[in-house]
């Protein structure tokens, strides 16, 4: 849910700045940058020939490649679509080439213009491995502690009928 507002957010500024024709602008290229470091965003923004117009990365080919599959229909990854809208498409994708898996979301700007942004999902899988793995922890340690003061209170009790029944 939050991987999926942080590429929202980024859409919205790239929608609201392809809009207004400042894509290329030193504004837009600080603005995507800053939420590209926060949220570990790439994106690209191509033309209809497929020209990079605007990326967040150092060599954009290979992204460049993978929007044009994913939008003639020839992507050889798989991919889940979590969520479709007349301006974009919301997708879980793996890419086969370099065993990632990511959030991605794709689309037109209107005009000639096309863009795909996308977030690793591997911080999510390992986060949410961490988090098993230390509530399995606390679970086991809790029914330690639990079967202690168990046994320790049974056995008072069990003392104490003891005693009576020899006096």
């Amino acid at each position: 849910y939050g991987k999926r507002n942080n590429l929202l957010q980024a859409y919205e500024t790239i929608r609201y700045y392809n809009a207004e024709n400042q894509v290329e602008s030193e504004d837009f290229s600080l603005e995507m940058q800053r939420i590209c470091n926060i949220y570990n965003i790439n994106f690209i923004i191509t033309d209809a020939d497929s020209n990079t117009i605007k990326t967040s990365i150092n060599d954009p080919e290979v992204f460049n490649h993978q929007l044009r599959d994913i939008i003639f229909s020839r992507y050889s990854g798989s991919q889940r679509v979590i969520e479709e809208t007349d301006s974009y498409i919301l997708s879980e994708i793996y890419d086969s080439d370099n065993q990632m898996e990511y959030m991605a979301m794709w689309g037109n700007l209107g005009g000639n213009n096309f863009f795909m942004l996308r977030t690793s999902m591997d911080g999510v899988r390992t986060s949410v491995r961490l988090a098993s793995g230390f509530m399995l922890f606390v679970s086991m340690a809790m029914l330690l502690i639990a079967c202690i003061i168990i046994h320790f209170v049974s056995n008072k009790q069990c003392c104490k009928k003891c005693q009576r029944k020899m006096f």
